[in-house]
């Protein structure tokens, strides 16, 4: 047992010891030998869903404030929470073994991110572990400095960019400071944009992505054009093949879509919610982009498209449209005014016959 110490410890230990017989007596006994069931308890996957929960969770750890290290794995279930209760539980459980901090806050979450910031406010670099932190209803840049603050290690979170009230100063400041997130793999974004190059500006920065919800507004579109969106990305656009899993929804304009699916060549999964807004947009040349981009990609992925008809288009109007992606096999069209394209089947040849 001794042979196994570093001789750093064996020095302190024997130093402290003054006769042989003393020696005999000595025992070497883990410091959580009596704390067994604690780090088994604790290191479990831990659901938080209402006041009750945390407040029997913060008397368990400060009765021993050694034992907030010993969470790993927290999760917010509930819809509200105490702010102050839920901070004082942050101070205890916010430490370099925590793993992942799950949920929602309410509104901006400033209490509770200024908890997390405090207990980090030393070294940051200790939180190598820490992979996902909870989301703010309202994004500011107080979460948004956060995130940066924990980008080496984070590999999942929420950016709604659509939130701010974005003047010049403050893109400049958000884009000058998303490089750097290495570990990122899932990333759940809200943007608004003029064009679509504004979409690259900020997923360019992320190029080690696996999952990508996207959720796009626009005031003001400008469209690029098939040819030029073509020469665009060959020429300027960096391919991500780790991306498996694509959820598009908002204002998707062809240039928009054709982009996504040269940049995320490697797709699974595409899951297309066409806003409502855009129906005014539905059998024009922009969406019939859209299509064409579906049924290339309909062999090797599956893909779950939903889009609003306008009230003046009948169900006649989509017979072209049936007969080109293969019957009600995979559309159907509902009560509701929704034209849903969904493709299961991804073998092209079983399909046609």
């Amino acid at each position: 047992m001794w042979s196994h110490l570093p001789q750093e410890l064996q020095i302190k230990i024997f130093g402290l010891i003054d006769s042989i017989a003393q020696l005999a007596e000595c025992r070497l006994v883990c410091k959580c030998w009596y704390h067994q069931a604690d780090s088994t308890l604790l290191g479990q996957h831990i659901i938080l869903e209402n006041d009750k929960d945390i407040i029997q969770l913060y008397t368990f750890l400060n009765g021993d404030p050694v034992r907030g290290s010993l969470v790993k794995n927290v999760t917010l279930l509930g819809p509200h929470f105490h702010d102050y209760l839920l901070g004082e539980l942050v101070c205890l459980i916010f430490t370099p073994t925590l793993e992942k901090f799950k949920g929602r806050l309410e509104g901006c979450g400033s209490n509770i991110l200024f908890e997390i910031n405090l207990n980090a406010l030393t070294d940051v670099s200790n939180f190598d572990r820490l992979t996902i932190l909870p989301t703010p209803q309202k994004f500011t840049f107080m979460y948004f400095n956060t995130l940066v603050k924990f980008k080496e290690s984070l590999q999942s979170m929420a950016l709604y960019l659509n939130d701010l009230h974005q003047d010049l100063e403050q893109q400049r400041y958000i884009m000058e400071r998303l490089q750097g997130f290495k570990a990122l793999v899932m990333l759940d974004l809200k943007i608004k944009i003029n064009n679509v190059t504004d979409a690259e500006q900020i997923l360019q920065h992320f190029t080690r992505l696996e999952w990508l919800r996207l959720e796009i507004y626009t005031e003001c579109a400008f469209i690029m054009s098939e040819k030029r969106t073509q020469e665009w990305t060959t020429n300027s656009v960096a391919v991500v093949e780790s991306l498996k899993s694509l959820e598009v929804k908002g204002c998707i304009f062809g240039d928009v879509f054709e982009y996504l699916c040269y940049k995320y060549a490697s797709i699974h999964t595409i899951k297309l919610d066409y806003s409502e807004h855009m129906r005014g947009l539905l059998f024009t040349t922009d969406f019939e982009r859209i299509v064409n981009r579906l049924m290339e990609m309909a062999s090797r992925a599956e893909i779950d498209a939903t889009f609003y008809l306008p009230d003046y288009v009948g169900t006649e109007r989509l017979t072209p449209l049936l007969n080109r992606i293969g019957g009600t096999k995979h559309l159907t069209y509902d009560a509701k005014r929704k034209l849903i394209i969904w493709t299961t089947d991804n073998n092209p040849k079983e399909e046609s016959t």
